[in-house]
């Protein structure tokens, strides 16, 4: 009896070890994503009531990539990028310049997440006052599990998760990457900070290891989540957690081209050029944007510049494989003295003090409205500019015969709000304190 016991034990140790052994190969197998995961096939399901953390989820690209020709064909160029698709739905935007938007698009820090954009798509025209945006779909990726007939037929693994769509607005208008390349790095700033930092768009966000290093309680009007309502959300776009999240990302993190610097001119200097050269005079890019680094190097100028935000560049790093760059930190507060003076009737004067030692230092002068949106760049100096000040208003200028005259209708406005953007060779950057002048 004892015999029979003692086989029949050594008969059910040896099937389950036989057991174990194959569940831990299948398992390895698995896990080294062998080539039945070749399998996969994406398919896209309204997952919105799977409870998942998709940020945590790691599926290499190559194994969802999809064919977007037979889903866009009112496009008129695509082009498939090594896993990436890039869609223009403008004449102006070519294959060649889609290629280099691919360029552009990796020349911003990135890590893993970068396998979760599903395609870039460029567009005509200004779609809802917004210059691009971004958007994030559930999807599920199914995954056939067949091993020599160990699993049930039809069996699969389910990963639920998300791609995201970057799109581009005003194609017809900006119609370079260069132009292109400072929405693009703020629209993928989302896309990396929804990844990584636990943001849900939702108040819950301001209690987020981000927020608690971004939030300031001396701020004019409070930092929010989820907004009220979409006139609330356009109106206070700057205090939006999100969108500030995506502008550090965009300081911290976004491509050279995406921080050009422009030198701009005041109404004196813009008059004599158009006299010399209307053709020169219509080239200038000053005229055409705000956009540049030296004069938005963040939407929100009442907040500290990222670079100002102890630990902030540190923590933004620690989900790459990358070190955070030094940024000067100022420490000693400067003093601009900035001072408005009036010459005569409509003929203004601007000056300011050159608080910093480098030369190579680029003073941006930039005039804001009651919230802070930009409403004029009157001028840009480098710190080895003998004077430092702009003219604003009604000029003259006579060459030969010709009278000239220009009028920036700054003095206008009722009320602007004043800084100087001090812009360091290391993409530093600090303001001043405001000067607020009402026009009576």
């Amino acid at each position: 009896m004892r015999k029979k016991i003692l086989l029949t034990a050594i008969i059910c140790g040896i099937f389950i070890a036989i057991l174990l052994y194959t569940l831990i190969i299948s398992t390895i197998i698995f896990l080294d994503c062998s080539s039945e995961l070749s399998q996969i096939e994406l398919l896209k399901q309204n997952v919105e009531n799977v409870d998942f953390d998709w940020k945590n989820t790691v599926v290499p690209k190559k194994y969802v990539r999809i064919d977007q020709a037979a889903e866009d064909a009112d496009y008129e160029y695509i082009y498939n990028g090594e896993s990436i698709d890039f869609i223009s739905y403008s004449e102006t935007w070519d294959e060649e310049l889609l290629k280099e938007l691919e360029t552009e698009l990796y020349n911003n820090v990135h890590g893993d997440e970068i396998n979760y954009i599903e395609k870039i798509e460029v567009v005509d025209g200004e779609t809802e006052e917004y210059s691009g945006y971004y958007t994030s779909e559930p999807i599920s990726f199914i995954i056939p599990i067949s091993y020599y007939g160990l699993f049930p037929n039809q069996a699969a693994f389910m990963i639920p998760s998300n791609l995201t769509t970057i799109r581009l607005t005003g194609a017809d208008r900006r119609k370079t990457v260069k132009e292109m390349a400072r929405t693009l790095s703020h629209e993928y700033g989302h896309h990396f900070t929804y990844f990584y930092f636990d943001l849900n768009k939702n108040d819950s966000d301001l209690k987020s290891d981000y927020a608690k290093l971004r939030y300031e309680t001396d701020t004019p009007v409070k930092i929010y989540g989820e907004p009220e309502t979409r006139e609330y959300y356009l109106n206070n776009h700057m205090w939006d957690l999100g969108e500030i999240a995506a502008e550090d990302y965009s300081f911290f993190m976004g491509s050279e081209l995406s921080k050009r610097k422009i030198e701009y001119k005041d109404c004196a200097q813009l008059l004599r050029i158009y006299a010399k050269s209307e053709r020169k005079y219509k080239n200038l890019e000053c005229l055409s944007t705000y956009d540049a680094f030296n004069v938005s190097p963040h939407e929100n100028p009442a907040l500290r510049p990222p670079n100002q935000v102890e630990g902030l560049a540190d923590y933004f790093y620690s989900f790459v494989d990358e070190q955070a760059p030094e940024y000067t930190f100022i420490t000693d507060i400067p003093h601009f003295n900035l001072e408005y003076k009036r010459s005569s009737k409509n003929k203004y004067k601007i000056l300011w003090d050159k608080p910093f030692d480098d030369k190579n230092i680029i003073y941006t002068l930039v005039g804001y409205d009651e919230d802070n949106k930009i409403v004029e760049v009157p001028k840009s100096i480098k710190g080895d500019a003998k004077y430092s000040y702009a003219y604003i208003g009604h000029q003259t200028y006579d060459s030969g015969n010709m009278h000239y005259w220009f009028d920036d209708n700054i003095p206008d406005r009722e009320f602007i709000r004043y800084r100087i953007i001090a812009l360091f060779p290391d993409n530093s950057v600090y303001y001043s304190q405001p000067l607020d002048v009402e026009h009576k």
